[in-house]
């Protein structure tokens, strides 16, 4: 089972582990994290024979956003 998540916060991020299965807005398919760090974590999907790797950066919001 994976974890759905519509937004990356700090809060999340602080939860998630290698190993977990994430799936992130509008995705097709769950990744699975392979490395975590303090602001990204990287994640791999394999289609067929091809592996498909994606890092999701965290960043604090700007002044401007929070409002």
């Amino acid at each position: 089972m994976y974890k759905h998540y519509e937004n990356i916060t700090r809060e999340i991020l602080d939860t998630i582990k290698i190993g977990d299965l994430v799936r992130v807005n509008d995705w097709m398919s769950p990744m699975l994290v392979k490395a975590v760090s303090k602001n990204f974590f990287v994640m791999t999907c394999k289609k067929g024979k091809d592996t498909y790797y994606s890092c999701l950066l965290y960043t604090s919001p700007s002044p401007r956003d929070r409002g």
